[in-house]
């Protein structure tokens, strides 16, 4: 298990011990979106070469987009994107 996979189920421990419904936010925090960002930047670039070469978008979004990283790789490929993420 890695340190934000462990923190993420400590805070959902932690929030439903309380007594209270777990937000969005207490379970996608900075820290985990700076884990995340890290290790998306890794993979974008073969991802995004991967959905140009198979599917030939001239547009994307992407739902649940995290920090963006996938779709800055996808748009420096020429494509169009928009992306919506529920985290603030």
């Amino acid at each position: 298990y890695n340190r934000v996979w462990l923190r993420t189920q400590f805070k959902r421990l932690r929030c439903w011990l309380a007594g209270r419904a777990v937000t969005h936010d207490d379970l996608y925090d900075a820290s985990y979106y700076q884990f995340m960002d890290r290790e998306a930047r890794k993979s974008a670039p073969t991802i995004a070469a991967t959905i140009q070469r198979e599917l030939h978008p001239r547009t994307l979004i992407d739902v649940g987009c995290g920090t963006g990283a996938l779709l800055a790789a996808v748009r420096d490929l020429g494509i169009e994107v928009r992306g919506f993420e529920y985290s603030s």
